[in-house]
């Protein structure tokens, strides 16, 4: 309700930059519910108004949220607005984000099948987590590498990432329940 009466001022105010900006996150809400089809919608928009005005972070940002929702459904299209996020945060040298998307790549290509690209990238985020103190996305990267570990059929190394991740404050939820739900896959 809030995210609505918020779009509602920011589209009588005039603002596409805002705009884009409630509607990028409307749609995270939107797709907690369940109502994918409404995320889309939301985030296509939010793409049109930040490529109209030039709001690179916004475009960046829809970018991102589309590889996540297609990711359900078509993992090489993610791959590929995945790879245009990237090189939207690349160009303006934002290193959080580009931590954060190929973060996201690397589950997707996991998803694929597709191991080295999946390593390159946990690594790769790995690599920039440390350059910018990002913790919960190189946490992250630590529970894409156990699930990688996993597929190779090295079980010890995978529990080794994954008891840093469940032991480590800074994870998030999405990690930590990734995490979890492998430990309990590999403890069966």
């Amino acid at each position: 309700r809030h995210f609505m009466e918020a779009l509602a001022i920011d589209r009588k105010l005039g603002d596409p930059m805002i705009t884009a900006h409630a509607l990028a996150y409307m749609s995270q809400t939107v797709q907690a519910l369940g109502e994918t089809a409404e995320a889309e919608v939301l985030l296509r928009e939010s793409l049109a108004l930040a490529q109209a005005i030039g709001y690179s972070s916004g475009m960046g940002h829809a970018l991102d949220g589309l590889g996540r929702l297609a990711q359900l459904t078509s993992p090489d299209e993610a791959r590929g607005l995945f790879a245009a996020s990237f090189d939207v945060y690349k160009e303006m040298g934002d290193l959080r984000n580009q931590t954060r998307v190929l973060g996201h790549q690397g589950y997707n290509s996991l998803l694929l099948g597709d191991i080295a690209d999946a390593h390159n990238s946990f690594i790769a985020v790995l690599r920039l987590a440390r350059e910018g103190g990002y913790v919960p996305y190189a946490l992250d990267a630590l529970a894409g590498l156990a699930s990688l570990q996993t597929k190779r059929g090295n079980v010890d190394q995978a529990f080794e990432f994954l008891l840093i991740v469940l032991d480590h404050p800074a994870g998030i939820r999405e990690t930590r329940n990734r995490a979890a739900h492998l430990r309990a896959e590999l403890e069966t």
